[in-house]
């Protein structure tokens, strides 16, 4: 079981990857968050916070999939190795301007 302390350090870095962390960090924040769950020894209310934060996290996820799929889409319809006006899949390393590869 987490203790307090490492519960919020987890919802701190939960939060990150959240906000600005890339597919992989999502990812990674989502199998915590289910492990957690699945081992059945969090509080109602811990539980609640947890589940709610796998659907955040589970939507994050959605999203950036379904801008790598689109720019997937896209690509395969041009002769041009990098058309302009594609979305960019951002990084968690990478600013909001810079080329995502």
């Amino acid at each position: 079981m987490i203790q307090p302390d490492g519960r919020r350090d987890a919802r701190q870095r939960w939060a990150r990857a959240l906000e600005s962390g890339s597919f992989e960090d999502v990812l990674d924040a989502l199998e915590e968050v289910l492990s957690q769950l699945e081992a059945g020894r969090l509080s109602l209310a811990d539980g609640l916070d947890y589940y709610e934060m796998g659907t955040r996290l589970t939507k994050r996820c959605e999203e950036i999939l379904a801008t790598a799929e689109l720019r997937i889409s896209q690509l395969a319809l041009t002769d041009d190795p990098e058309p302009e006006g594609f979305p960019e899949i951002a990084t968690a390393d990478e600013g909001p301007d810079e080329p995502a590869f």
